[in-house]
């Protein structure tokens, strides 16, 4: 709003009064002491032939508005009313011939001495021809003068004119206040003053009840938290608790749409809205308004009734009852924010003042400590005192070798606002070093930074403990490894010698076997049969014919040559391990004429020491063995080949298979030449010993060896 003093245009406030113009139905203006309109309505354009503009920054004078005049008429009224400060009324003629009856009341403009003046105009073209026929009907009138009855007529308009005009500014004078009280409404007598403002509005209105219902945060239930009752009208606040909304489904639909519910009768609810005329009905409601309140979101209502009779509402009352929402839905707002803040605030302070961390509030450039709780000044080792006296930096208590650490912290936090967590460590005044966990957040600004700040010298300490453990156990576990090595070792020599020693008794008993053992029974063999061959037909009293000891012994003398070849094969000394392999392979064919061998043997043998021939020829051997015995296969395949400086052996039949977990524990050791035997040979020779079988899928052994 602009004035104008001295020709020159002046900035100041809206007039308080500015509502009043704004909805007065009939043309309305404000002037000051100098004539210039400072406010006026949208009835003005429409009337005065669209002279005035919308606009604060036109400078117009009431003179120019009304006369089309550029100076004011010598004895203008509206101009001597603001010289006397007294109300005035007049009667004007405008331009385009139109009767106007003015009147204007001071009001005091509360930004100085100044006083500013509403001016009412009513349109007076019709009255005056009213005015003259009614003169023309009176001349004939007996001991009657004629002026009479006009100036009654003048007198009861006027008085309309007046209660109207009183209204209007009652209406802003109540505004005013409450508005008032609600801006400077506390959380502890914020129910009071909502209390208040139902009261005075309902008085204001001409109603029996006022009251505010406010909606759950789901919505799912209304409750009537504020009522007041003129006398003789039954309060129901205390049984319109926790209303269920989903059972007032057509006014809800009113409310969250932003509209007014307006019932001049309850009667006139439309069939929809069945449940809602049965609730106001069983409290004997007959006229009621209902406004939303809403500010963002839908709050609540403020509802208005009447009990003993029917109202008619008019757009002042609509008017007035929807600023008073609003301001209503502005101050809960308002109140659920600050509530939310302060238990935000009181949560933050418990957490302070819980001090299970230290906290504290700095200058993220500075380092200048504004606020800090007892458990991070505990960990820096200084006061409360020295807080107040400004005398705590971060900067100056952190050790120069963190402080780089520190810079990138502070370019690494535009990105979110916060960094994490990291180690370092306070200087206390004695010199001591606090380790700590540091991490926290910046404003936007760059002004503050909060941080918080664990000690963790007690951690630190048992790291330390922690880790000396460690090293002694590792210690320990060299240590015991190394035994085990050695133990490990001595046991591998051990049964390395024991396999060369048995090996060696095995070459000696087949020697003593095929020297000795069947060279006596070829001998008796041979002499059986010369014996025979002198003898001639034996006589038939002997019991059992030389024949027959003859075939025994030829059986005898055979087997000990199998027992002699299974117990050192002599081509495995003589021709190599192809050779015994090939010899091993025929003997297992000639034992097991229905099984089909299938075999790629290419062994180059050189650089092959005689540990690892004699310990693939014994896998192979028992493999076979186990094939014959338990497998019930008709096809085995033999795979013998040196590969990346392995001998690779392996032997695999279609038989039926096993669980090798279940076969192959301890509990299940076969000894001698068992598989434990194949395993524990192959690694002395520091190989690797594989069983892969599943019941029904055949097995496969495999044995590396490395050369």
């Amino acid at each position: 709003m602009k004035s104008y003093l001295n020709g020159q245009a002046v900035s100041q406030p809206a007039p308080p009064f500015a509502d009043i113009i704004r909805y007065y139905p009939d043309p309305a203006f404000a002037i000051d002491r100098h004539g210039h309109m400072i406010a006026w309505n949208e009835a003005i354009a429409q009337k005065i032939g669209g002279r005035v503009e919308n606009s604060a920054a036109n400078r117009r004078h009431c003179y120019d508005l009304l006369h089309h005049r550029t100076t004011p008429c010598a004895d203008c009224p509206i101009l001597q009313a603001t010289t006397t400060g007294n109300p005035r009324q007049a009667k004007i003629i405008a331009p385009d011939d139109r009767s106007w009856f003015l009147r204007w009341h001071p009001v005091p403009d509360g930004f100085g001495k100044h006083t500013h003046f509403i001016v009412f105009m009513q349109e007076m073209t019709d009255c005056k021809r009213t005015e003259a026929r009614l003169l023309e009907s009176v001349q004939d009138l007996p001991e009657t003068r004629p002026d009479t009855y006009v100036e009654n007529w003048q007198r009861d308009l006027f008085h309309q004119r007046e209660k109207r005009l009183r209204h209007y500014i009652g209406l802003h004078q109540l505004i005013a206040r409450i508005s008032t009280r609600l801006a400077n409404a506390t959380a502890s007598d914020i129910d009071v003053v909502i209390e208040r403002m139902l009261a005075e509005v309902a008085i204001f209105t001409g109603v029996d009840r006022s009251y505010l219902f406010q909606y759950s945060s789901d919505m799912e239930t209304a409750s009537n938290t504020h009522e007041w009752c003129a006398e003789n009208v039954k309060p129901r606040i205390q049984n319109l608790k926790y209303v269920q909304c989903a059972l007032h489904g057509w006014w809800m639909q009113k409310m969250s749409a932003g509209e007014h519910i307006v019932l001049q009768s309850v009667q006139d609810l439309p069939p929809e809205a069945q449940a809602e005329k049965a609730f106001l009905q069983a409290q004997q409601i007959r006229s009621l308004i209902a406004v939303p309140v809403k500010c963002g979101k839908l709050i609540g209502f403020l509802g208005f009734d009447c009990v003993y009779s029917q109202k008619i509402w008019n757009d002042v009352d609509k008017q007035l009852l929807q600023t008073i929402a609003e301001m209503v839905g502005t101050m809960i707002l308002r109140e659920q924010e600050s509530d939310a803040l302060r238990r935000s605030e009181r949560r933050f302070r418990l957490f302070m003042d819980s001090n299970l961390i230290g906290v504290v509030f700095a200058d993220p450039v500075s380092g200048r400590v504004s606020e800090a709780n007892d458990e991070y000044l505990r960990i820096i080792g200084r006061s409360r005192d020295d807080l107040r006296r400004g005398k705590i930096n971060w900067k100056e208590i952190t050790p120069a070798k963190f402080l780089a650490t520190e810079r990138r912290w502070r370019e690494s936090i535009p990105a979110e606002n916060h960094f994490l967590a990291f180690e370092k460590e306070y200087l206390r005044p004695d010199g001591q070093r606090v380790p700590v966990i540091v991490g926290g957040l910046v404003d936007e600004g760059r002004q503050w930074a909060v941080a918080y700040a664990m000690d963790i010298t007690e951690r630190k300490k048992a790291e330390h403990m922690l880790q000396k453990a460690h090293d002694a156990l590792e210690q320990q576990v060299e240590k015991r490894t190394a035994e085990l090595e050695k133990r490990n070792s001595e046991i591998k020599d051990l049964a390395h010698k024991t396999i060369i020693a048995m090996e060696n008794d095995r070459k000696a008993l087949s020697k003593e076997l095929h020297d000795s053992v069947c060279g006596t029974l070829a001998a008796i063999k041979y002499q059986l049969e010369g014996r025979i061959e002198v003898m001639g037909t034996p006589p038939e009293s002997i019991f059992m014919p030389l024949e027959r000891i003859v075939d025994y012994l030829g059986i005898a003398i055979t087997e000990s040559k199998r027992i002699t070849k299974q117990l050192r094969p002599s081509l495995l000394d003589d021709l190599g391990l192809t050779a015994a392999v090939d010899q091993c392979i025929r003997d297992y064919e000639q034992f097991h004429p229905k099984m089909t061998v299938l075999r790629r043997i290419s062994i180059a043998e050189v650089g092959l020491t005689s540990d690892v021939k004699i310990v693939l020829y014994r896998v192979l051997q028992e493999a076979l063995n186990n094939v014959g015995k338990h497998s019930h296969a008709d096809e085995v395949y033999i795979r013998c080949h040196r590969y990346k400086g392995q001998v690779k052996l392996k032997i695999k039949d279609n038989g039926i298979g096993f669980d090798p977990v279940e076969s192959y524990g301890a509990a299940n050791i076969l000894g001698g030449y068992g598989l434990h035997s194949m395993k524990e040979r192959v690694e002395i020779c520091n190989g690797e010993f594989r069983i892969e079988s599943v019941p029904g899928k055949g097995t496969t052994i495999l044995a590396s060896i490395p050369t």
